[in-house]
């Protein structure tokens, strides 16, 4: 499907918002950070939900449950307004004929894409009561409410209570229901195609993606929820902290370079920099990091991923090694392609759908070639080279020719 100028935009926006959440998480994280820093930090927390950034406390002042509360209820809220919504979209029609009533599938996918675009942040108010620092005297404290000391009953354990009920009705339901969703769209796409009540109510999970990558949202939200847990891992440890979002935003690279999910070139281009540029921030923050008090560990790890890269390189030799004795020093390097078909088929595939394609009239063809994406359309002129290459010389420009403009 062609990314319209519209759906382009939303997602960049999409890209960007989960950006700022990530940079806002940093700012959440006990690191001494130089004061032009924190004044940016400070000022993206609205990407939280911090109700700070709004003023909330000039209305219910600083008492840390009525604050907490608060948040909590705003996830609630938005839910509360969406069923009103379509609720009213279900009475209005009976007064006026010029007003459509929603579909309550559209309805849920609208529920689950505010969900996806704020999920760091639905996260980050669930992990908030965990997010404790240590005093002098052995107790600890939580670092947006230092007022209250954590895991000593009283307030500390009716804010674990909130954040429990909000885990446990939105969260985890969420996650399994869009597993379930990513699991189930092939069969039904195939079956139903568009009008399938998976794609129809999951579509803020698929629509983003290139068709052979629709379960993109699943790694991607698992992605949000691990960097929104990270500020409760090690107490006030940044480095660890910090290691490990480098950690998480190194391999979800990996798994983008490799896949390149996105459905256009632009828009993985833009998650690759916003990640780039994330990575980057991440390690210039070890400049402002206090020693840590945990040397040992960090010592251990260190030799872990030490040995751990030297058995890799180790593997990795040996495997080329038996590659060349198994195929000979001019056999092919890697794993074969297609894996689990033979070439004879897949170059019987390959002769029916050119088959097809020479008999069907050109101006249906240009009408496939307008209606795909640009990365589809990227992806056969690349076949189309590689078939001239094997071949097919000369046959190129004359299509070209042919086409209309």
């Amino acid at each position: 499907v062609v990314t319209t100028g519209l759906s382009g935009s939303t997602i960049t926006g999409g890209i960007v918002v989960t950006s700022c959440q990530i940079l806002a998480t940093y700012g959440n994280l006990q690191m001494p950070w130089p004061s032009e820093s924190s004044g940016l930090f400070e000022s993206i927390q609205f990407t939280l939900l911090d109700g700070r950034s709004f003023g909330v406390e000039c209305v219910l002042g600083n008492e840390a449950l009525a604050m907490y509360a608060a948040r909590f209820a705003l996830t609630y809220t938005v839910f509360t307004i969406f069923a009103l919504m379509h609720i009213l979209s279900k009475v209005l029609p009976l007064f006026s004929s010029s007003v459509s009533a929603w579909d309550w599938k559209k309805t849920l996918n609208s529920v689950g894409a505010f969900m996806q675009v704020l999920f760091i942040s639905l996260v980050g108010i669930v992990v908030m009561p965990m997010q404790c620092y240590s005093h002098p005297n052995g107790l600890r404290s939580v670092v947006s409410f230092q007022q209250v000391l954590c895991f000593e009953g009283g307030l500390h354990t009716s804010l674990v209570f909130l954040a429990a009920a909000l885990m446990g009705t939105v969260i985890v339901p969420f996650m399994v229901a869009i597993c379930i969703a990513a699991w189930k769209a092939p069969a039904a796409s195939r079956q139903k195609g568009g009008d399938s009540l998976v794609i129809i109510c999951f579509r803020f999970l698929f629509y983003r993606f290139r068709p052979d990558c629709w379960w993109w949202g699943i790694p991607f939200c698992f992605r949000q929820l691990a960097i929104a847990f990270t500020p409760t891992v090690a107490g006030t440890d940044s480095n660890v902290q910090m290691m490990l979002i480098a950690s998480i935003l190194s391999v979800y690279l990996v798994f983008l370079g490799i896949n390149w999910p996105w459905k256009s070139l632009e828009l993985n281009l833009v998650d690759l920099v916003c990640v780039k540029l994330l990575l980057f921030i991440a390690v210039s923050a070890g400049s402002f990091m206090d020693v840590t008090k945990e040397t040992p560990s960090h010592e251990n790890l260190l030799l872990f991923f030490l040995i751990t890269i030297i058995v890799a390189n180790c593997v990795l030799v040996f495997y080329a090694f038996i590659v060349m004795l198994r195929k000979g020093v001019r056999g092919d390097f890697g794993f074969k392609y297609p894996r689990k078909k033979t070439v004879k088929q897949f170059a019987r595939e390959w002769r029916s759908l050119c088959a097809y394609h020479k008999v069907i009239d050109l101006d249906t063809c240009v009408t496939w070639l307008r209606n795909m994406s640009d990365y589809d359309r990227y992806t056969i002129d690349t076949a189309i080279s590689i078939g001239q290459a094997y071949g097919m010389s000369g046959e190129r420009k004359l299509i070209g020719r042919d086409l209309p403009s």
